[in-house]
């Protein structure tokens, strides 16, 4: 093999981790997708630099080439996969018409959205020891009716990766820089190319989650570890998981999901109450959530969250870097009336109602005065805190003293899910809203994180992303067959009208 194919970078943990588990078809794929605005004029120019009359697909393929250029994990596949220590391999050349797919007509609601998005989510990445591991779904705006008053025109660009390469916050990394080439591609029209198949560039790839900061573990964390995946583990008759993986399960799991929006005013009005409560929109949506499980299952009272957090602060790695630097937390909830020791209160208003308390809740600003869901929200978010105030002691550290994971995840059939949901928020990322001044410039204005369904995961995930100045999407997603459609949508209802019951906040 020609040895300038090779990247000498190893695959660091994170990266086996989601290479095995999409190798034993546990996951598929990540996305986060974008709604762009752009002057008219760029459309002309594109048709006109590159001598095509398609020049929206030039402008997409000029805009990815100089995304590529800049984050080499864009160019890399997979080889031995299937192995203890697979490793990465540059590509020879990336063809566009493998990977990017142009779908004509915009996206008229949040249905035909969620639809667009779960169809990528069903499409497996094919020839991964060909082609990159990554696919660009866009849809071509009608100029009949994808244009404004103002001379824009509209486009959303949905970016779908192997975790391997990327965790949420890549997605982010991956949409500011295609915003920076398409401005640059404004200002620069000769810019422009026709060019269909590029190279690769010949960078190194940056360095990986172990390699940018000491994943340190002290003995007496180990130890608890091990007490409990091969000693004892108590099982607790009180928590609700959901149904046990399937064995055999549906491979890859079928997912479905609810998408909703807040809009700009309202997430103002929810960061300012979260501050003046000294917490935040995380740490807020996580406790909504576990008192929604709490309601949906009544015998139940103890539920189990899981919240990915990143380690960039720790890594030295900025928003623009793409890779996988990524730990986790994991609080536990009580809807008991007495919250028993280590576990946070997702008791409701209507779970308390026996007691009179819920009439001080009545009204339209029954979250803004329920005190013990700000008092939860503050627990959860000290708890965040404390888990992510160092790299030090994180599970994924762990991984390091397993040798393969592949018995690893084949023995979680039949077995009980660890956890009740999970709540995965990639921020808030600038999409140049309030920025465009006097020159017109390319900007989005919102931005939607989901994944595909992890078959061993939590019965429920909630996605949320927002766009600085912008929208804030959530997304609530469930494995089909684990959880009724009627459940996940009644999820993403009750969440969208308890965020807003703090309209006067």
């Amino acid at each position: 093999m020609n040895t300038t194919t090779m990247i000498p970078t190893k695959t660091g943990l994170m990266e086996r981790w989601h290479i095995t588990r999409t190798h034993v078809k546990f996951y598929n794929k990540v996305l986060v997708s974008a709604r762009y605005k752009a002057p008219l004029l760029l459309l002309s120019t594109t048709q006109e630099a590159s001598n095509h009359k398609d020049g929206f697909k030039y402008l997409i393929y000029s805009a990815l080439s100089e995304v590529i250029s800049k984050h080499p994990i864009m160019s890399i596949v997979i080889e031995d996969e299937g192995s203890p220590i697979p490793k990465w391999r540059r590509v020879q050349k990336i063809c566009f018409e493998d990977v990017v797919e142009i779908r004509s007509g915009g996206l008229r609601n949040g249905e035909d959205e969620d639809a667009w998005i779960l169809e990528g989510h069903g499409k497996e990445l094919e020839r991964r020891d060909e082609m990159p591991l990554w696919r660009v779904r866009v849809t071509r705006p009608i100029l009949g009716e994808d244009k404004d008053e103002e001379g824009m025109f509209g486009f959303t660009a949905a970016f779908y990766f192997h975790h391997a390469i990327g965790d949420g916050l890549s997605g982010n990394a991956f949409h500011l820089t295609f915003l920076s080439a398409l401005n640059n591609l404004l200002s620069d029209p000769p810019s422009i190319s026709n060019a269909e198949i590029i190279p690769p560039p010949k960078l190194p790839l940056i360095p990986t989650l172990e390699m940018g900061t000491k994943l340190g573990l002290t003995w007496w964390f180990v130890l608890k570890q091990i007490i409990k995946a091969f000693i004892w583990s108590p099982f607790d008759k009180l928590l609700w998981t959901g149904p046990p993986i399937k064995n055999p399960p549906v491979l890859p799991a079928v997912g479905d999901q609810k998408c909703f929006e807040i809009e700009a005013g309202m997430v103002k009005k929810l960061v300012k109450k979260c501050r003046e409560e000294n917490t935040s929109i995380t740490a807020l949506v996580t406790v909504l959530v576990a008192r929604k499980m709490a309601i949906m299952n009544p015998t139940y009272s103890h539920f189990a969250g899981t919240i990915p957090f990143s380690l960039r602060k720790f890594t030295g790695h900025s928003e623009r870097d793409m890779g996988n630097f990524v730990s986790n937390v994991a609080p536990l909830f009580s809807s008991a009336k007495r919250t028993e020791r280590g576990y946070i209160s997702c008791v409701s208003p209507e779970q308390r109602s026996d007691t009179g308390a819920y009439s001080e809740f009545k009204g339209k600003n029954l979250l803004s005065k329920d005190e013990v869901l700000w008092n939860s929200a503050r627990e959860t978010r000290a708890f965040m805190a404390a888990g992510t105030a160092s790299p030090k002691n994180q599970m994924v550290g762990l991984l390091g003293f397993v040798k393969d994971l592949v018995p690893f995840f084949l023995k979680k059939f039949g077995q009980r899910r660890e956890y009740t949901f999970e709540i995965s928020n990639i921020g808030v990322v600038d999409g140049g809203i309030g920025a465009e001044g006097k020159e017109r410039r390319v900007i989005f204005d919102k931005v939607l994180f989901s994944g595909s369904i992890c078959t061993y995961a939590g019965p429920f995930e909630v996605m949320l992303a927002t766009v600085k100045n912008g929208l804030m999407t959530v997304v609530v997603r469930w494995e089909k067959g684990v959880i009724s459609d009627e459940d996940g949508r009644e999820l993403a209802r009750w969440l969208e009208e308890q965020l807003r019951g703090l309209d006067d906040v």
